[in-house]
């Protein structure tokens, strides 16, 4: 994305996420990396590793809280049957929480939208009162250029799998509530803060 719409869109002064609603999407990251780490120590090949521990915990302390773990561990096939049920509800926790975060980002860049298309309509009209074309128009072009690429980035939000949702998230996040509001960033996707990125917001 070139600069110039970076800096567009903070000449705009768009509106950034409120306290209140970074506050609450960092809540349901939150809560969806520790859902993703149960996920992961539910894994069907932990089963046996999981045997493993506990039997050696057991034979170093044989307390009654290491024998109750041993024991519940001790049925293989069970166990594999147990982990499954619960690293599929832990998915659809997930999933769930994947569709509020989803659900709040999007009403904003919705908002976002909008101001950009306001701001648009404000342009083209100026530039033909000037006897300018508002197809040819600079200004115009660049808010154009911007609504289009929002436009993307919605529906990618909508149509985007759980497969780099946490990264897309974050960065999403970050860029829309201020660097207070960025959480651990992997790999950081970069058309969206240099699309959305604003130096005035407070979150």
């Amino acid at each position: 994305m070139p600069p110039s719409l970076n800096l567009l869109v903070q000449s705009l002064k768009l509106p950034a996420l409120g306290k209140a609603q970074v506050l609450a999407l960092k809540s349901l990251q939150d809560n969806w990396e520790r859902h993703s780490e149960r996920m992961e120590q539910l894994r069907p090949e932990r089963v046996l590793l999981d045997q493993k521990a506990a039997y050696g915990a057991f034979t170093a302390d044989p307390s009654p809280e290491n024998e109750q773990r041993l024991a519940v561990l001790a049925d293989e096939r069970l166990t594999t049957k147990r982990y499954a049920l619960l690293r599929q509800a832990h998915a659809e926790v997930r999933h769930q929480i994947m569709g509020k975060a989803t659900s709040l980002l999007r009403s904003h860049l919705e908002s976002i939208q909008h101001s950009l298309r306001t701001e648009l309509q404000s342009r083209e009209a100026a530039a033909e009162a000037e006897g300018r074309s508002k197809r040819t128009d600079e200004g115009c072009l660049q808010l154009r250029m911007a609504a289009e690429e929002l436009a993307q980035w919605i529906k990618l939000f909508d149509q985007g799998g759980e497969d780099g949702w946490l990264e897309m998230f974050s960065d999403a996040l970050q860029c829309l509530g201020g660097e207070d509001a960025s959480a651990k960033r992997k790999h950081p996707y970069r058309a969206l803060p240099t699309l959305l990125h604003n130096n005035d917001a407070q979150p």
